[in-house]
């Protein structure tokens, strides 16, 4: 599900692959959060094939960007896929996340 893509000085990249559901957004949620506690200082996460993500994986995204703030790191989303990106939008955190392009 999390695959990391590569290492930059503008932040580490990692990239989501297949579905988040309530299944697997604790899992993901502690991938996550470790890195939160790790040296890098951006965590740039891809969503470009990432297929779906239901309210366990948004909630996931959410609590993880706000860890990231509380110390002082930046976590931002880039690419989500269309199926995505209409998710976020009807939930209206395609803007919270800055990946709202209109």
């Amino acid at each position: 599900m999390l695959e990391k893509c590569r290492e930059s000085p503008d932040g580490d990249v990692y990239r989501l692959v297949g579905s988040v559901t309530h299944e697997s957004a604790t899992l993901l949620r502690g991938e996550l959060e470790e890195l939160a506690i790790t040296p890098i200082q951006r965590l740039v996460l891809d969503l470009s094939l990432l297929d779906f993500i239901d309210t366990g994986g948004l909630g996931v995204l959410v609590g993880v960007r706000r860890k990231f703030q509380d110390v002082g790191k930046e976590f931002v989303i880039v690419n989500p896929s269309e199926k995505v990106l209409i998710v976020l939008r009807m939930t209206r955190l395609a803007a919270l996340f800055g990946v709202d392009p209109a």
